[in-house]
């Protein structure tokens, strides 16, 4: 057996970025390993950001080739540097990425403004950023711009998220502006009127749903699908030993959509403790780097909202193969099949429904741990942040034509 490891090599710089194997077959290299990780990321984005950084070095490759005959290994190791149109047949590949570095339709500076910290739009735009690695971007809150923290004109492309402000509006170019629009109070004509975002010509909608309404709203305008993904690695299932049966809901208590008072309800007739994280009243919330023990601490995941977009939590849960029991509410319908992978109930069910669920997932071990499986297999298929990526990859393709 032949195994090739690659890296590229900058001979000015003294750099080199690890390409991992070659596919023959399909053409690409494995890509760069993120060691805390433990995952690759996308080979072609990040040789051509590499590329780019070193135009005009002189630019090599770093081969290692390990043989194995039998059960005896022989290694060899070799380096050598060589101009870029002298590489040998693997290489083509390259030189096909080279003739690509300009990223004629990508983005290179981004910025993202959120309404706070430390929460949701917030934590997204930082787990996107550390998957588009092709970009330099930077995130700020609302009272940043308001305070000259960053100059929005310095940047490719701005995405807003709090555009529920005339004033911060206004500050912002209509031509390279993204719109994000994350659903709830948000998907409301008068406000999106009022706050003058219709002078906007690109809007990301965070599902397919709000996608529809907003193309109904501003039919020429661009619109684009934005959603956030999920660190699969970092939420997944680690079950934490813990007494009886316990259902988890996660939120801003005080939010009168959340619904927080029938979770409560809900839990108490239901006869089972509810392991609450989020906003409380006195404005503290569970860190998010504490969420994946919460989730893991839960035997299965309780939403009571009114009105969600794509929420977060639910994806993170079912990413820790935990159960969901949830309203009817975003994109949820579009991933979740009722008894399969979770189950769904419409936003006015009794709260008799909810425990009806509750009881029999915690009568039905079986049925829960095969749902779990089902459930992150789900985010898997669809929600890890390589895929969602490549929404905002095709954003930067559609605002540059």
């Amino acid at each position: 057996m032949v195994k090739y490891d690659f890296w590229v090599w900058c001979a000015d710089c003294k750099v080199f970025m690890e390409l991992g194997n070659y596919d023959f077959d399909g053409g690409h290299f494995e890509g760069p390993l993120i060691p805390m990780e433990n995952r690759r990321v996308n080979s072609d984005w990040a040789l051509r950001r590499f590329l780019e950084e070193h135009t005009g070095h002189r630019i090599g490759l770093e081969q290692d080739v390990e043989l194995r005959l039998g059960d005896c290994p022989i290694k060899h190791d070799w380096k050598h540097i060589q101009p870029l149109t002298g590489y040998c047949m693997v290489f083509n590949e390259v030189e096909a990425l080279v003739e690509q570095m300009v990223f004629p339709h990508a983005f290179r500076k981004v910025l993202f403004i959120v309404d706070v910290y430390d929460w949701a739009w917030d934590i997204a735009s930082r787990e996107l950023l550390s998957h588009w690695i092709e970009v330099e971007g930077k995130i700020v809150d609302i009272r940043g711009v308001f305070k000259d923290e960053v100059d929005p004109a310095e940047y490719d492309v701005v995405f807003v998220y709090p555009w529920g402000s005339k004033q911060l509006m206004d500050r912002l170019d209509p031509r390279k502006t993204v719109v994000c629009v994350a659903g709830g109070e948000q998907v409301k004509l008068e406000a999106a009127l009022r706050y003058n975002c219709s002078k906007f010509k690109f809007f990301g909608a965070c599902n397919s749903i709000i996608k529809s309404t907003l193309e109904e709203w501003f039919p020429k305008r661009s619109v684009v699908l934005l959603s956030h993904g999920v660190e699969t690695d970092l939420f997944k299932p680690h079950p934490i030993p813990h007494e009886g049966f316990v259902v988890g809901w996660a939120g801003s208590m005080t939010r009168d959509i959340k619904r927080f008072p029938k979770a409560q309800e809900i839990a108490r007739k239901a006869n089972v403790p509810l392991n609450v994280a989020g906003y409380k009243t006195d404005g503290t919330n569970k860190p998010h780097s504490e969420m994946p023990y919460f989730y893991n601490s839960c035997d299965i995941f309780l939403v009571t909202s009114e009105t969600e977009a794509h929420p977060m939590v639910v994806y993170e849960a079912m990413s820790c193969g935990i159960p969901v029991v949830a309203t009817r509410v975003g994109d949820l319908e579009e991933n979740i099949v009722d008894g399969y992978n979770g189950f769904l109930l419409n936003v006015e069910a009794p709260v008799s429904a909810f425990v009806e669920k509750i009881t029999l997932l915690r009568e039905s071990p079986g049925l829960r741990k095969k749902m779990g499986v089902r459930a992150r297999n789900t985010v898997l298929q669809r929600w890890t942040w390589d895929k969602v990526v490549e929404q905002y990859r095709f954003l930067g393709r559609t605002m540059n034509e």
